[in-house]
């Protein structure tokens, strides 16, 4: 890895002196919405209905920066987080909140432009994780797991245009899954058995990636946006090696927007995720939700700038 950073180093210093400078101004988007849902039923309801509270906060930010005539340099920020409180049937007395959606999706990337070449060499960097881990009762931890992914290869846009955008990009990577004090599980060729003691458990593998977004907008009505991520290993230490590692891990996130008025959106979301290493059967998350939503882009950050 030190190899690959010391080439991208000197790559972009070649570029920095053999190109024409350039200084525009960061362009800078940044989406944020808040829906909630509340129910609660009186003492003497006679239905076998429950309270529940629900509240949930998404927001997506995007820095792009054009460094000179050929470098890019592109940052993405998605951070969710939402708790659910359900009332009891009998002593209708509310429960603690308990974690329903989080999530920390930072990613930043370089992007070269090559004349009279319409792949696009890149190198990026990944990081996955979520505000709070509460898989351990005994041992909740702050931003755990942790899955960062180093990236290289060739992008193009497939269509880019104001209202639609469809981006491919393809090359090697190495990932690393980090959990932090955890109770590890061993494989005795059949079945995974939890072991009664602590460790942080780092596993390292390298293979190809393969990732495609499409973004669509369809001027004030709404949007919609996908995004698919296959990550193929093809090297991991021998000791780790389990059953389903070679098994591709297949991610699949579709969101669409529709605006009610300008503030007030309805939201569905349906995430795909398919990891035969932890289990066999694809998982599946569904939500829908309604409620507010402010939308922010270069001028109110820039503050009359040139975009």
């Amino acid at each position: 890895m030190v190899v690959v950073l010391i080439i991208a180093t000197f790559f972009v210093t070649f570029l920095h002196a053999a190109d024409e400078a350039v200084n525009p101004a960061w362009q800078l988007s940044a989406e944020a919405c808040i829906t909630s849902t509340f129910n609660s039923f009186t003492e003497n309801w006679d239905r076998s209905e429950s309270g529940s509270f629900l509240w949930a906060a998404r927001s997506t930010n995007i820095a792009v920066k054009q460094l000179s005539r050929r470098l890019y340099h592109e940052n993405s920020l998605k951070i969710a987080f939402g708790q659910t409180k359900l009332q009891d049937k009998e002593t209708k007395k509310w429960s603690s909140p308990q974690k329903s959606t989080d999530l920390i999706d930072f990613e930043t990337s370089l992007k070269f432009k090559l004349e009279d070449f319409s792949l696009k060499p890149f190198l990026s960097l990944r990081a996955v994780s979520q505000f709070y881990d509460t898989r351990d009762p005994d041992n909740c931890r702050y931003a755990n797991p942790a899955t960062f992914t180093k990236s290289f290869g060739l992008a193009k846009y497939l269509l880019k245009n104001p209202d639609i955008s469809w981006q491919v990009r393809w090359g090697g990577a190495l990932r690393c899954n980090i959990d932090r004090d955890a109770m590890p599980y061993e494989y005795t060729g059949e079945e995974w058995i939890k072991l009664d003691r602590r460790e942080t458990s780092v596993i390292t593998d390298a293979g190809t990636e393969l990732v495609t977004e499409f973004k669509m907008k369809r001027g004030g009505a709404g949007s919609i946006a996908g995004k698919l991520t296959v990550f193929e290993a093809l090297a991991r230490p021998a000791d780790l090696q389990t059953a389903g590692w070679r098994y591709p891990d297949v991610s699949l996130e579709t969101i669409v927007n529709i605006n009610i008025t300008r503030h007030l959106i309805f939201n569905y979301m349906v995430q795909f995720i398919f990891d035969r290493e932890t289990d066999p059967d694809p998982k599946i998350r569904q939500a829908f939700s309604a409620g507010l939503s402010v939308s922010l882009k270069n001028e109110h950050f820039t503050k009359g700038k040139e975009k």
